[in-house]
């Protein structure tokens, strides 16, 4: 069933996000199915290319709509155009934020890979410290599209 979710987003894109259940988002899997370290690796690792690619499909939403905005404002006067300049510089700080989270999630994948270095436990500490932090990424992308980027 999370597969298919999968492939949903990434066929359709945003419009099946919307329809997520926060309480039960996709890349929460069953743990049941895990039952060997490696499994539980599998299944981290699962979670977390779930959860990225959930990121991708929200931030390539606002990006689109933000380019769809800034088409469709027409500039009449002093006030438009402060407000397209804003609108530009808006795009860029969301582009620029992305390109430094991507940054900063593979730093902090750094300390349990290192901590955790030779241990067959390494791949699910790296992996969930990814996902956390793409999940963290999807909550403050949904805000920008909830307060920023209304349709």
């Amino acid at each position: 069933m999370k597969f298919f979710v999968l492939l949903l987003l990434i066929c359709y894109g945003f419009p099946i996000l919307a329809q997520i259940d926060n309480e039960n988002p996709p890349w929460e899997l069953e743990a049941g199915e895990a039952s060997t370290q490696a499994e539980m690796n599998r299944l981290s690792f699962s979670e977390g290319a779930i959860a990225d690619s959930v990121m991708n499909v929200l931030y390539a939403e606002i990006i689109k709509i933000a380019n769809e905005n800034l088409q469709n404002q027409k500039v009449e006067n002093s006030d438009d155009a402060n407000f397209t300049r804003n609108r530009r510089r808006l795009k860029k700080a969301i582009i620029i934020g992305q390109k430094q989270f991507l940054k900063y999630r593979k730093q902090l994948t750094a300390v349990p890979n290192l901590a955790y270095e030779g241990g067959s436990i390494r791949p699910y500490a790296v992996n969930l410290v990814y996902k956390d932090a793409t999940v963290g990424r999807i909550k403050l992308l949904q805000s920008y599209m909830d307060e920023y980027f209304e349709k």
